[in-house]
């Protein structure tokens, strides 16, 4: 009798299996995604330059001297969906003190790799933002970190990922 179960279980994945078509696989469509940069660092720190790569790509967008909280664009291209590997390197420099003037000729890089996921159907924007970790026991080397901000818009009606859980128009109890 086991050996009866075990056989029809076999001949219901094989036939489950079967009724799926094959469909070929297409190229992904590139989804509408932004890259930007704002450095939110307190006023005890200057941004050097800024310098990006994605996917290990340099990018040719170079940031030198940003205002601090001002939003700037790195790239304005679509990308694939999936995973992206974003590197970041960031160098800042204290502002000019006159008690501690032995700190006036650091520099601090920061470098920093992100993973950024592209949604199909979504149009993103990532925004890499230079911050400052303050506290009174944080060392100054420790003192800049980057992190990752994501805006994901909604998909236009008729999309694909359209009616999904979290998109306008759902009830959640």
């Amino acid at each position: 009798m086991r050996s009866r179960s075990w056989l029809w279980v076999a001949v219901m994945v094989a036939a489950l299996s079967a009724r799926q078509p094959v469909v070929a696989a297409d190229e992904p469509s590139a989804v509408n995604g932004n890259l930007h940069f704002r450095t939110d660092a307190s006023a005890r720190f200057e941004l050097v330059e800024a310098r990006f790569a994605l996917d290990g790509e340099p990018l040719p967008t170079v940031i030198s001297n940003a205002e601090r909280g001002k939003d700037y664009v790195i790239v304005a291209q679509p990308l694939s969906p999936g995973r992206h590997v974003l590197t970041a390197d960031l160098r800042y420099r204290p502002r000019e003190r006159k008690v501690f003037t032995y700190v006036n000729g650091y520099r601090f890089n920061v470098r920093s790799e992100e993973v950024l996921t592209a949604l199909p159907d979504h149009s993103a924007t990532f925004t890499i933002v230079g911050t400052e970790n303050k506290g009174v026991s944080t060392p100054i080397e420790r003192a800049l970190g980057v992190k990752v901000e994501t805006a994901l818009a909604p998909p236009e009606p008729g999309d694909s990922n359209s009616g999904l859980p979290g998109t306008e128009g759902d009830e959640h109890p």
